[in-house]
């Protein structure tokens, strides 16, 4: 009796051991830092506005702070890979029409945000938001939210993005473009 309690009692944590280390420990051949310092730049072309202004542009500037989500989840790795978050500050210009006109929107920006995403590889799939104010004739609130997707390294990303922005009375734009972001330890 007491050799087949031991036997079952073996079979189960040669079952078990596996298991628990398959879900408590991060993956250790691909490990990706749990923080990181990011720079990254927004190529921006404006291609629908509400007030029906012509084709504009833009670029912005960030930089934020990279944060792994814990991977306690066994499910959130199966599914989606890793997933993170990062804060961020954003400077930047728009011009809308490129060409002058009595409407046309110079305007200079500085808001903070949030870019989430998940990380299967080797893409990223993001979505962002933030608020700030607009500078240049006077100053607004200053909102954008969108999505994009990357192809990706530990260090460095590079893809496409849509934005939706909008700017208190000065109406709103759809904006689409390439991004490129590096990520260093700090």
């Amino acid at each position: 009796m007491q050799v087949r309690r031991r036997r079952v009692l073996a079979e189960s944590f040669g079952i078990l051991l596996p298991a628990l280390v398959l879900v408590a420990t991060p993956r250790m051949a691909h490990a990706e830092p749990l923080a990181q310092l990011m720079v990254g730049a927004d190529g921006d072309l404006v291609v629908a506005d509400t007030r029906d202004r012509t084709l504009g542009g833009g670029v912005d500037v960030r930089v934020g702070f990279r944060f792994g989500w814990p991977r306690s989840a066994f499910i959130g790795r199966v599914v989606s890979g890793a997933m993170f978050f990062q804060p961020e500050a954003v400077v930047g210009y728009r011009q809308l029409p490129f060409t002058s006109e009595p409407d046309d929107l110079r305007i200079g920006r500085a808001s903070g945000g949030l870019r989430m995403g998940l990380m299967p590889r080797p893409c990223e799939i993001l979505f962002f938001n933030h608020w700030g104010s607009s500078f240049g004739r006077e100053a607004r609130l200053l909102w954008d939210v969108g999505t994009g997707i990357d192809l990706r390294s530990t260090s460095m990303s590079f893809g496409i993005h849509a934005t939706y922005n909008h700017l208190s009375d000065s109406g709103a734009w759809l904006e689409v473009g390439p991004h490129i972001e590096y990520r260093s330890l700090p």
